[in-house]
């Protein structure tokens, strides 16, 4: 389609927290799809998919969640789970006005689009989450569990560097690795009442599949180290929503959308998107 004109800017979170988002727009416009990144990451490690997209008539946007990237806050520090929900609530409504709506959140982005997507259904097309974190594929050490429940109510911002996720096992493209590596704004930082916040929600959204109605694409990664495929696999299956569908990548790793044959990933989207 080409003419796609790229936009950079900024808006306020739910609190007024100043949160940095980008944009790639094109000329005419067949929905809008909004980008939640993952925990430590940021926005344009998502801009070939904002290109992909945009070159099919949508309209992409993604933004920097609070503690990450560009955007302003403590790195890797959260109050409440709900701050990340509320400013992905913000966020949409500033497209309130247009027509066919797509959530797409990968790895903690995925909680988050899944979580907002049961809570604040109006006006959201469909719903697509790339390896959401409903559960943990790694065994948490006792004693960072005991940590975190010991200091999250009285020491809340306790932050720790999470070492346990090496960049090898986010894809078998080692130049995706080295670019994480390497990437300035990629950060390992995790808070005690992040982790509690993380697990208290994935626990409740897990509980209660049947609120989740809107139409929804997951796509898993088969052989992800990060997010457990059974999780998905048990939300998807008592999920309420009409129109639903679940893909799993076999041999793929955790970031789905950065993994070697990722076009594949992308055209199951397009799909998704061409569906309505």
């Amino acid at each position: 389609m080409g003419d796609i004109i790229s936009k950079e800017s900024s808006f306020k979170g739910y609190d007024g927290i100043e949160l940095f988002y980008q944009a790639w727009l094109p000329k005419r416009e067949r929905g809008s799809i909004v980008i939640v990144h993952g925990a430590g990451e940021h926005s344009s490690r998502y801009a070939h998919v904002g290109d992909y997209f945009a070159n099919l008539g949508y309209a992409v946007y993604a933004y920097d969640q609070r503690g990450h990237g560009r955007s302003r806050g403590r790195r890797g520090c959260v109050k409440n789970f709900n701050e990340y929900i509320l400013d992905l609530k913000r966020f949409a409504s500033r497209l309130s006005a247009k027509e066919n709506i797509f959530i797409l959140g990968h790895s903690l982005g995925g909680l988050i689009a899944i979580r907002f997507t049961m809570d604040y259904p109006e006006g959201i097309t469909g719903l697509i989450a790339t390896s959401p974190v409903l559960g943990l594929n790694m065994r948490v050490p006792a004693w960072k569990k005991f940590l975190a429940y010991a200091l999250h109510l009285i020491y809340p911002t306790f932050t720790l560097i999470d070492d346990a996720i090496p960049s090898r096992y986010l894809s078998h493209d080692t130049n995706v690795c080295e670019s994480c590596d390497n990437d300035p704004l990629v950060h390992k930082l995790r808070s005690v009442r992040f982790f509690t916040e993380y697990l208290k929600t994935s626990i409740r959204t897990t509980g209660e599949p049947g609120k989740l109605k809107t139409p929804c694409l997951i796509l898993q990664a088969g052989d992800d180290k990060i997010a457990s495929v059974e999780a998905v696999k048990r939300f998807y299956q008592k999920i309420s929503s009409e129109k639903k569908t679940l893909k799993i990548y076999p041999h793929f790793y955790h970031e789905i959308l950065n993994e070697t044959d990722k076009e594949k990933v992308l055209r199951d989207i397009r799909e998704f998107l061409e569906s309505f």
